[in-house]
């Protein structure tokens, strides 16, 4: 784990972030709506944590309890709340 609180990190991990959460929103927000030195504010406060993956375990779970059309709805759920 890597603490990562340099201000150019954590700017460029808020705005992206923002982008993406932002992005299905019908007036988006972006960090230049609000004024400069608020953002330079909020943003000292912010500290960021970079964790390096060294292993990914998977598991799987069948719903083998549940009805084919509630394992088709969660799968179309699913599907349309992919990000761009």
């Amino acid at each position: 784990m890597t603490i990562r609180d340099e201000e150019r990190y954590v700017r460029g991990m808020v705005a992206r972030l923002t982008r993406i959460h932002e992005a299905r929103q019908v007036d988006p927000c972006k960090m230049t709506d609000s004024p400069k030195d608020y953002i330079d504010m909020m943003l000292k406060m912010i500290v960021g944590i970079e964790i390096e993956i060294t292993r990914f375990l998977g598991k799987s779970k069948l719903s083998r309890n549940r009805e084919v059309r509630d394992i088709i709805s969660a799968g179309n759920a699913l599907g349309n709340s992919r990000r761009p």
